[in-house]
């Protein structure tokens, strides 16, 4: 099946994905559970993800990008480590 690009959903459905691994885990996380806590269909998270794996790879690329962009400006180590203890404190807060 084709994918289908459309950024927003995709980010609704990894925003979603997020939520289910941290409240229950990888066991957890299945593409029915993704679906209805995106609020849309699974044919519409199979569209844009064949498995659960590769959910899991775009979470874990969407966090390096995340974290990349936070120390990337970091001009000696005092500064990386605090930027990166923000990013890790505003993520911890945001999807509590």
């Amino acid at each position: 099946m084709p994918r289908h690009p459309d950024l927003e959903v995709e980010g609704h459905i990894l925003d979603a994905a997020y939520r289910l691994w941290r409240s229950k885990g990888e066991r957890g996380l299945t593409m029915r559970a993704v679906a209805r806590e995106a609020g849309t269909t699974t044919p519409t998270v199979y569209q844009r993800f064949r498995d659960k794996r590769e959910i899991l790879e775009a979470l874990r690329l969407r966090a390096q990008m995340h974290l990349f962009a936070a120390v990337k400006e970091s001009r000696a180590v005092a500064q990386f480590c605090r930027r990166y203890l923000d990013l890790q404190r505003a993520t911890s807060t945001s999807m509590s």
